[in-house]
């Protein structure tokens, strides 16, 4: 099906220094570069191009960086680190970043890099992007519009200088304001919407607003929760 429609996968690797087959019983999960090499050459076999996703803490830096590398070296055609200021994500500091970002461009210096941020304006801060902009292809921003219009979201927008307006936070919104703090770090920027969203035609107006500003293709989060009506 994905083969039909043109379109890639890409799958969770690791989270910290830890494989996926920690958090996920099934036999095909992931449990190291060669589990997940195998993966890889199912989908390609099929004709679905293999991504990779995983999670960057910062406490063992080097030790997330590495086993990166081999996943790279296991196939990826990319790699997307998911950095976030939320509880269970990233908990080091820019000093960690750069670390991080060293040994993997040593050991993987052609990769294709994106790193995954949630780009609320107020929190950015939190995170060392500037940093990790430093040594990645591109910027993959999760913009989920139903999850995020929220009262307490609305105010932080308007309190950032971003006024929602009547409609809430509708994906054309969103899509305006993640262009507007991402672009100053001079990288691409790779959508990724809300699979699950209930405002479908939020998808539309995500496709509309992302071509308008110079984007050539998007992603969703995730395929397990993907609505019917999203594929089409």
């Amino acid at each position: 099906v994905l083969a039909s429609a043109g379109l890639g996968v890409v799958i969770k690797t690791h989270d910290g220094v830890d494989w996926m087959d920690r958090f996920d019983p099934a036999p095909s999960a992931v449990s190291g570069p060669e589990k997940f090499a195998k993966l890889v050459r199912f989908f390609e076999d099929g004709g679905v191009p293999v991504h990779a996703w995983c999670v960057v803490k910062g406490y063992q830096p080097l030790q997330e960086a590495r086993m990166a590398a081999q996943v790279v070296a296991a196939g990826a055609r990319s790699l997307s680190v998911d950095l976030e200021p939320h509880p269970g994500f990233w908990g080091g500091g820019p000093q960690e970043a750069l670390l991080f970002g060293k040994e993997l461009r040593r050991l993987q210096p052609n990769a294709w890099l994106s790193v995954s941020v949630d780009p609320r304006p107020w929190h950015l801060p939190g995170i060392p992007l500037r940093e990790f902009a430093g040594f990645s292809n591109e910027i993959a921003p999760q913009v989920y519009w139903d999850e995020f219009n929220t009262p307490a979201n609305w105010e932080h927008f308007v309190a950032s200088g971003f006024s929602p307006g009547v409609e809430g936070v509708t994906a054309a919104f969103l899509v305006d304001v993640t262009f507007k703090v991402l672009q100053p770090y001079g990288l691409p920027i790779h959508l990724i919407g809300q699979a699950n969203a209930v405002r479908t035609a939020g998808w539309q107006h995500l496709l509309d607003r992302s071509s308008s500003h110079g984007t050539q293709a998007v992603s969703l989060w995730r395929h397990g929760l993907t609505r019917p009506e999203t594929w089409q």
